[in-house]
């Protein structure tokens, strides 16, 4: 894609209309002046504000780009433009102080600035002598630190305690000491803030370059405590002998070697699988959420349910926790719809969380035969390749007593068992089962019931075992699961 193809060109011309609609008195603030100011050549979204109605421009906007418009019933008056190579324009009308006010009642100083519209012909470049910057924004934008627009600027919107953390998983951010306590005492107003904002802002702050990071400032900030309680319940609970780490820094470094696994996993597997499972991180989940996205979920939350599930038995001095997995699920589950996540990701998270044991449980069971592994990936579906990986940053990040033989086995399962969750990914699932549903209830006599679902499924895995199954063997298999039903 040329640099005059969308979405820089498309961005020029989205610029170039909004000032002939309204010249002289619309601004692009915010996020893309701050980025281009550090280097983002072509930020995809563009916030602008405008001194009166923002509807002729927003108007102008979107016939100029093609793209279609719609009211954000979050922000009163205000409009977003999205178009389909990914540029989102939002028109919001200015405080009703003007744009000085406008940028002192803004969240962070670095995303206080503000440049004419008038000035930006050479998008995505301008001269800095246009920027506006009433707080010093450019002085903590030099300084890579967050700082506070004022006294109020979190509690006006305790979103933005949020914000804070997500900006500081966008990668060498400082926080300003004085901001962090502004942002610890608006943290309870987080308890009013609707679910679906919140789990934007947690999903920006996993999708982060530096999401430990974000995690954090999360922390630091009270908002891990305000939003994700369970979360903030996983440190301190301690493990057993095969742990170095408590719950909360195992899960951190879970995340941690789930990211670097993204770039990594070469080092592990066949260099050809490796590629084919990056190629696919930024593959659709459900409701716009991508596989990276997902995953990173999913190391959050894998181990959710160890403090309700933990065990010592004191006689041993040992430590367990039975049935954290299909807690976890069933938690990982409630505290996902709280945010307001899609449904298919809710599902995917969930099956991570419940299937993350898996792959070590099946390390003693080698030799594997077509058997064992049909029964892994089935169980695993629909995130069979997933999991898989999950499972290995999941072993990664457990080094405590006999840590590196036990990861050697683990890795070496990953490289067995990877290219057939692949293979089945690739092939859309299961195979098919060779006689349908009106065959088996014809040739057993029997009308439809409980028993069809398990002698469809039987020709299934008979089929995974042997590529080469016949008509007449697939009917065994069918007969031999309805009998035994």
């Amino acid at each position: 894609m040329s640099s005059e193809t969308a979405p820089g060109a498309l961005a020029r011309t989205a610029l170039a209309a909004a000032d002939a609609a309204a010249p002289g008195t619309a601004w692009l603030v915010g996020g893309a002046v701050r980025d281009v100011l550090l280097g983002t050549l072509n930020p995809l979204d563009l916030d602008l504000a405008v001194q009166g109605d923002p509807a002729p421009v927003a108007k102008a906007v979107s016939r100029a780009i093609g793209a279609p418009l719609f009211a954000l019933s979050d922000r009163f008056g205000g409009y977003r433009v999205t178009a389909a190579t990914g540029l989102q324009v939002d028109v919001m009308p200015l405080a009703p102080e003007g744009l000085v006010g406008d940028l002192r009642r803004r969240d962070l100083t670095v995303n206080a600035l503000a440049v004419p519209l008038n000035a930006l012909g050479n998008w995505p470049s301008f001269d800095r002598s246009e920027v506006v910057d009433e707080t010093g924004g450019l002085r903590d934008l030099e300084q890579r630190t967050l700082r506070a627009c004022g006294p109020a600027s979190m509690l006006d919107d305790p979103l933005r305690v949020l914000r804070v953390a997500r900006a500081v998983a966008g990668g060498r951010w400082r926080l300003d000491g004085a901001t962090v306590q502004l942002a610890r005492e608006a943290a309870p107003g987080l308890a009013k803030v609707a679910g679906e904002r919140i789990g934007a802002e947690i999903r920006g702050t996993l999708a982060g370059s530096a999401p430990l990071d974000g995690l954090a400032a999360l922390s630091r900030v009270g908002g891990t405590d305000a939003v994700l309680p369970e979360v903030a319940a996983l440190d301190g609970v301690t493990q057993s002998k095969y742990h170095h780490l408590d719950v909360g820094g195992h899960t951190r470094e879970v995340l941690d070697y789930t990211v670097q696994l993204e770039s990594r996993l070469a080092a592990y597997v066949d260099p050809a699988q490796a590629a084919w499972f990056a190629r696919r991180l930024d593959d659709e989940v459900g409701g716009g959420w991508s596989v990276r996205e997902t995953m990173r979920f999913g190391a959050l939350l894998h181990d959710i349910a160890k403090p309700q599930t933990r065990v010592y038995d004191a006689a041993r001095g040992s430590i367990g926790f039975p049935g954290h997995d299909r807690a976890g699920e069933r938690l990982a589950g409630q505290m996902l719809e709280r945010l307001r996540v899609p449904r298919k990701v809710v599902r995917a998270v969930q099956s991570l969380t419940l299937n993350h044991l898996r792959l070590g449980f099946l390390v003693h069971a080698r030799p594997l035969g077509r058997v064992e592994i049909y029964d892994y990936l089935r169980r695993c579906e629909p995130m069979e390749v997933e999991v898989t990986v999950l499972a290995l940053a999941d072993r990664l990040a457990t080094r405590g007593r006999r840590a590196e033989e036990a990861i050697e086995l683990h890795a070496d399962l990953t490289r067995e068992l990877l290219p057939h969750a692949i293979a089945w990914r690739e092939a859309g699932g299961a195979p098919a089962a060779l006689l349908d549903g009106d065959v088996l209830m014809r040739e057993i006599g029997a009308p439809g019931g409980p028993w069809l679902a398990d002698a469809l499924e039987a020709q299934r895995r008979a089929r995974f075992v042997d590529p080469a199954l016949t008509a007449a063997q697939a009917l065994a298999v069918a007969r031999s699961a309805a009998d035994g039903r």
